[in-house]
């Protein structure tokens, strides 16, 4: 193997390494919610207390979960290669949506109310508890926009 692609591939692992360390560490520390007061706290304050336990920067606990298992089939794991879960792509998301991408968060949440009203109406249960299958089968249906009850944001 060439230096240059050792010292190419030596560069992405690093990069990816850190990257992964700064999505896993990064929430805790800027995620914040309010308490009852107003009061800014950060994310474990609140959990320590017993108010927004687990939600994230944006995402309350319901759309979290959504969120994480619709990406998890978008991009699911193998053998030697991280899924959505692994990659932090939640996170990614949640604090994009609380910052950057503010403008986005109407969206996300009509967004995500239009698919659990269609999962509610076709399976009985919320996107995040239906079975694999069912949920490729979800995503398979919207992507050839075959619901005709499901409203688009």
């Amino acid at each position: 193997m060439k230096k240059d692609d050792e010292s190419r591939r030596a560069f992405l692992i690093g990069a990816a390494v850190g990257a992964a360390a700064t999505i896993t560490l990064v929430p805790d520390a800027i995620a914040q919610t309010h308490d009852q007061d107003g009061v800014a706290t950060t994310s474990a304050d609140a959990a320590a207390h017993g108010h927004g336990a687990g939600h994230g920067a944006f995402f309350n606990d319901d759309d979290a979960a959504t969120v994480a298992a619709f990406a998890e089939r978008l991009m699911p794991g193998a053998p030697g290669k991280p899924g959505a879960t692994e990659a932090g792509v939640l996170n990614y998301i949640d604090l994009a949506l609380a910052g950057a991408y503010a403008d986005q968060q109407d969206f996300y949440r009509r967004g995500l109310a239009a698919l659990e009203a269609y999962c509610r109406a076709a399976h009985g249960k919320p996107f995040a508890q239906l079975a694999a299958a069912q949920q490729d089968d979800v995503i398979a249906a919207l992507e050839q926009d075959r619901p005709s009850n499901f409203t688009w944001p």
